[in-house]
């Protein structure tokens, strides 16, 4: 095979040179250059605004999704002292419960940023979070070691939140189980 292409090479040059085509042959050979590189310059920035898009969307949907959710955090949080606060902030968000004798609801010593669930997990691996539990679209990341709450367990995965906001679903045997004075 290379010697075929170096037989072609040669028989071109000698063409170039029989005819005296220099001049033309280096015009040629310097557009073509010029266009393969405008090419690949032009390749290299589409593939990196492509990778600022996806970002900047991924981004939007986090905000968005924070956004919606909210309410809910904050009314588990309010409510954090009935067990079932989660369900009935599903529901609607603007529910305070009160317990059946009348008494007025326990305010938590410390004001959280939202609900505390009762577990939490410690990440085995450094793993991507998704949106859905058996989804692609990731929304999040937690390292290796770091401990986040258990929001819901799947029948696949698990639902968490990080220290750092972040929430979304992984695979279960990526997570550890801790006691709660973390």
């Amino acid at each position: 095979m290379a010697l075929g292409i170096a037989l072609l090479l040669i028989f071109i040059l000698y063409l170039i040179d029989k005819h005296n085509r220099w001049r033309q042959a280096v015009k040629i050979t310097v557009g073509l250059a010029v266009v393969a590189v405008l090419g690949f310059g032009g390749l290299y920035g589409w593939f990196k605004y492509d990778a600022y898009r996806s970002e900047k969307r991924q981004e939007a949907e986090n905000a968005a999704y924070e956004a919606k959710t909210k309410p809910i955090r904050d009314c588990a949080a309010r409510n954090a002292q009935f067990s079932n606060a989660e369900e009935e902030c599903e529901k609607n968000s603007a529910v305070v419960l009160v317990s059946k004798k009348d008494d007025p609801p326990v305010v938590p010593k410390e004001p959280a940023r939202s609900s505390s669930p009762s577990r939490h997990v410690r990440a085995l691996s450094t793993t991507d979070l998704t949106t859905q539990e058996f989804g692609s679209l990731v929304c999040g990341h937690i390292k290796d070691g770091e401990v986040a709450a258990l929001l819901n367990s799947g029948t696949y995965g698990v639902k968490v939140r990080t220290t750092d906001g972040q929430i979304g679903w992984a695979y279960a045997g990526f997570f550890e189980v801790v006691s709660t004075s973390h």
